[in-house]
């Protein structure tokens, strides 16, 4: 299976990216201009998780749905349903201070 990782500096603080991360609301498709409205989904949401499924244009339309998880600085989503990606697999995003008012993001997917 392949893994990627990667890691972003930002001058934007970590609960602001934190909070753009797990917006389900309508301002999502603002916040993630990559994401097809016409496919976008909330099925279900809760305190510190939601269940949704989200789509992009590239590729000819790939499309996924996802259960969103997040404690402290990290968010986790687990495929439950794609087009192109496994069920199970998992894409995780860690944000920190750097300790300049900004955001160390780490990405595994």
């Amino acid at each position: 299976m392949a893994k990627l990782s990667y890691v972003l500096e930002s001058s934007v603080p970590p609960e602001v990216v934190l909070e753009a991360a797990t917006d389900f609301g309508p301002r999502r498709l603002e916040l993630w201009a990559g994401i097809d409205p016409s496919r976008y989904e909330l099925h279900d949401a809760g305190e510190g998780w939601a269940d949704v499924t989200e789509a992009s244009a590239v590729f000819g339309g790939i499309w996924a749905r996802e259960r969103y998880t997040w404690s402290g600085g990290t968010v986790l989503a687990t495929v439950q349903e794609s087009n192109v990606f496994r069920p199970g697999g998992t894409w995780q995003l860690t944000v920190e201070p750097n300790g300049s008012g900004g955001s160390t993001i780490r990405v595994s997917v």
